[in-house]
């Protein structure tokens, strides 16, 4: 029996509504169900364009505030150790992680939609 392998080319063009199947990280999380959440919300923050890189820092950005949908502008850092974010989310599943009651790396929707438009910054150009 021949077994068929399938290759898929990826786009011309990443974008908002394909990143998720080639960023590394979300394309990893999308076969996750609990996971679906936060890339929605990832998607939700690229695109109302919330995610600024903070001045004169390469490895600092920040997901501001929705309106009508939350009010906190959170700091996402990549520091030596990975990613890290301010939200309570991320915060919760750090101490999980860290206390042992949880092999899940801690990540976030603020993680997620930086780590997805630095992916499509760097591909597009």
């Amino acid at each position: 029996m021949i077994q068929e392998t399938i290759t898929y080319e990826p786009p011309r063009e990443y974008t908002i509504n394909n990143v998720v199947f080639w960023e590394p990280t979300s394309n990893q999380l999308r076969l996750e169900k609990k996971c679906k959440a936060l890339l929605t919300k990832a998607k939700k923050f690229l695109e109302s364009n919330c995610i600024r890189r903070v001045p004169e820092s390469l490895t600092a950005w920040e997901c501001l505030p929705i309106k009508d949908y939350n009010k906190t502008t959170h700091r996402i850092r990549l520091t030596e150790q990975g990613w890290v974010c301010t939200c309570q989310g991320f915060n919760k599943s750090l101490k999980e992680f860290a206390e042992g009651h949880s092999d899940i790396k801690p990540i976030c929707s603020h993680i997620l939609a930086v780590k997805q438009l630095n992916f499509m910054r760097e591909n597009n150009d």
